[in-house]
């Protein structure tokens, strides 16, 4: 603890994510009692929850007995009582509700719980004024084939059967989803542009790269130069970078899985922990570290923001420089008739 502390005495602005968390197991609950230990001494901003929010079917509506015995009851420490913005994960679909979990926002039963819809995104001023925007993606209906795959796997072919007659209606959720969030993407001018989901788009955990992903979110990522991708699924602490994105798999928070290795990775372990996020005094730095469920660092790294223009601002720049060229010429008019 003291060792994370010290690393953070010249930093504020602090947020955690984790994923994969709610199984009511062990792991989560040790995981969990660090979080509580370190909230109350670092005090997030927010935290990030990735999906497979509850197992393991999800929770099949509002009054289910899992939102009290793995959520309230389990991130109960005063330093917890933060906004959790969360994603919706694989398991969090196999029971055919994971409505109940946006419902749950919106019927507002807990001030914490942060869910408007399927997909959705957030701009958050830290306490240094730095913005942040979080671009949260259903990425069940961005990978419905692999989704199907997982149902199979996971429970049986039955269940995959009667979610492969709801697989049109992924789709197309997933079609409509692409052209908002290439929108998004384009229109930020935040200064931390963060994109979470639950599926990778790169691991070298057990289920590997999402092919539906890496095909159709990765060219977005690296075209509006996002500075982090930030999701669940694989049960392992993952740091990975292709073109200049930065890739986090944080999805050890209640079940543990093991790392086998990608071309991407720069670290990654089966452990179970978390992360925790501190951006700079002066917001154009994040140093993130990866913690086990004992309190330990076993990971840090250093970000900075990537060099980013919103269309906007670059059509606004333009426009900028035009009349900036016109005055030029006026002057040098100006001179050969005076």
């Amino acid at each position: 603890m003291k060792s994370l502390l010290f690393h953070l005495h010249n930093f504020s602005n602090v947020f955690f994510t984790f994923g994969d968390w709610g199984s009511g197991s062990k792991i989560q609950h040790d995981v969990a009692n660090i979080m509580n230990k370190l909230s109350d001494e670092l005090s997030p901003q927010f935290v990030m929850a990735l999906g497979d929010n509850f197992y393991e079917l999800g929770v099949f509506s509002v009054e289910d007995k899992q939102w009290k015995e793995n959520y309230r009851d389990v991130y109960n420490a005063s330093g917890m009582q933060v906004p959790f913005y969360a994603v919706l994960g694989n398991h969090d679909y196999y029971g055919f509700h994971p409505y109940s979990q946006i419902e749950y926002y919106k019927e507002s039963i807990d001030n914490r719980w942060f869910m408007e819809d399927y997909y959705y995104s957030q701009r958050i001023e830290m306490g240094n004024g730095t913005i942040l925007e979080l671009v949260i993606l259903d990425t069940v209906t961005l990978c419905s084939n692999m989704f199907v795959e997982d149902v199979k796997i996971d429970l049986n072919q039955s269940f995959a059967d009667l979610h492969m007659e709801q697989k049109i209606s992924y789709m197309k959720r997933g079609g409509k989803q692409l052209l908002w969030l290439q929108s998004t993407l384009a229109s930020s001018t935040a200064d931390w542009l963060i994109v979470t989901g639950h599926y990778p788009v790169f691991s070298g955990g057990g289920h590997g790269d999402s092919s539906e992903l890496v095909k159709n979110i990765e060219p977005l990522l690296s075209k509006y130069k996002v500075d982090m991708y930030l999701c669940g699924h694989d049960h392992t602490l993952q740091h990975l970078k292709y073109n200049d994105v930065n890739y986090f798999v944080s999805g050890s928070a209640g079940k543990t899985g093991s790392f086998n290795t990608s071309p991407h990775a720069l670290y990654g372990t089966g452990k179970s922990g978390f992360m925790i996020h501190s951006l700079s005094n002066g917001g154009q730095k994040m140093n993130v570290f990866f913690v086990d469920s004992k309190g330990n660092i076993i990971y840090e790294t250093s970000l900075k923001q990537q060099p980013r223009f919103s269309s906007f601002v670059l059509e606004k720049s333009k426009f900028k420089g035009c009349i900036n060229n016109w005055m030029n010429y006026y002057v040098i008019f100006l001179k050969k008739v005076f």
